[in-house]
């Protein structure tokens, strides 16, 4: 049997790319380089400009001003059909009335391969999403996952350098949408093509990228590697929309011998130097990193400690989100896994917790206060 050739990939790019409609402007000089091999998601809340970007690419819509290349080749002005793109969609699109190896083999048949390739392409591209033996099977006869590996067979078989993936999970249950997120990647890294993934869950881009672009108003608002974005936000929004954080506020006190920023709300400094000319600040701290501490434990340099009352227990299963009370003011939360060797808190329970400095991210926005911007 003839497998699928491995695709190396191809790289793309957007530059200065905008895209309006009517007086709306979706996206603004959006510029980005994806590599050859690479799997980046776009991720960003409804309007962001995601799927814009993504039907710009394919070929659906035009830019209004700028530039896309494929492989350093402008694709601009080149129709759908010649771009050499795979595409899958949350719809799937399978055509009811064809069985399974119709539905994949209908990208060769559009490019005139003959009847033996298609053949040995469709059975490879099947082989390969595990569904060898489903060739007579009709759309109708499948599973929700088996829909969707057939969608994705579809847009391997004939080899494309760039695939398109448009929220091709949503569509399906928690369970089944976990384990299609490991298939995919494990597709991807076997013939190895270009995939440019569109979302706006944030689990599945971090269990999915090499590289995540998270979006907000038509613009790339951070782009890196998963683990560093999530510990690394830029800015409010990303911190805010990729997992769970707590946001404090800092104020210098502009007196040297206090050595650091005054955390609002929890009675303490957070001991690194205010960067020059700031008097407000914005600390993001995620709830994994506060830990609970031992009676009497003795802190070392880069500790910020302080007191905590618990006001509501969740249990997750594995974990334990609780949502604790600062100086009967300021409300946070922790995690913790459960281990047999730590009690779980009650409400109403008192407690002293800490962070490390180096596990928080001082983001750049200035704070606006009751009377004014600072």
């Amino acid at each position: 049997m003839k497998q699928l050739q491995e695709s190396r990939g191809a790289v793309v790019e957007f530059s200065g790319v905008c895209k309006s409609f009517g007086d709306v402007e979706v996206l603004g000089n959006f510029t980005l380089s994806v590599g050859a091999g690479e799997f980046l998601t776009l991720l960003g809340p409804s309007g962001s400009g995601k799927t814009t970007a993504l039907n710009m690419l394919a070929g659906f819509l035009n830019p209004s001003a700028g530039e896309i290349s494929i492989a350093g080749v402008p694709v601009t002005a080149t129709p759908i059909e010649k771009r050499n793109i795979g595409m899958v969609f949350q719809s799937y699109s399978l055509f009811p009335h064809m069985n399974v190896e119709q539905n994949v083999g209908f990208p060769l048949k559009m490019r005139g391969a003959d009847s033996q390739v298609t053949q040995e392409r469709v059975a490879a591209a099947l082989d390969l999403v595990g569904l060898g033996g489903f060739l007579e099977r009709m759309p109708n006869q499948l599973s929700g996952g088996q829909r969707q590996r057939v969608a994705f067979a579809r847009a391997i078989v004939f080899e494309p350098k760039v695939l398109l993936m448009d929220e091709p999970l949503g569509a399906l249950d928690l369970k089944l949408r976990e384990r299609m997120q490991l298939e995919i990647k494990h597709y991807q890294q076997q013939i190895g093509c270009t995939v440019i993934y569109v979302t706006h869950d944030q689990g599945e881009a971090l269990t999915l990228s090499d590289r995540i672009a998270i979006m907000d108003q038509g613009q790339i608002v951070q782009i890196g590697h998963p683990q560093q974005i999530y510990d690394h936000p830029k800015s409010r929004f990303a911190a805010e929309f990729i997992g769970e954080t707590n946001l404090l506020t800092l104020t210098n006190p502009l007196e040297k011998s206090a050595g650091g920023w005054v955390i609002d709300g929890l009675d303490t400094i957070y001991p690194r130097p205010p960067e020059s000319g700031r008097r407000h600040a914005l600390l993001s701290v995620r709830p994994e990193k506060i830990v609970r501490l031992p009676e009497h434990a003795a802190l070392g340099n880069g500790h910020v400690s302080f007191d905590a009352t618990v006001t509501e227990v969740v249990f997750f299963g594995d974990v334990h989100r609780y949502t604790i009370k600062c100086n009967g003011q300021q409300d946070l939360v922790f995690k913790e896994f459960r281990s047999g060797n730590t009690p779980v808190l009650r409400s109403g329970q008192t407690l002293r917790l800490s962070f490390l400095t180096d596990d928080a991210a001082l983001l750049p926005e200035t704070i606006v206060s009751k009377d004014k911007a600072l």
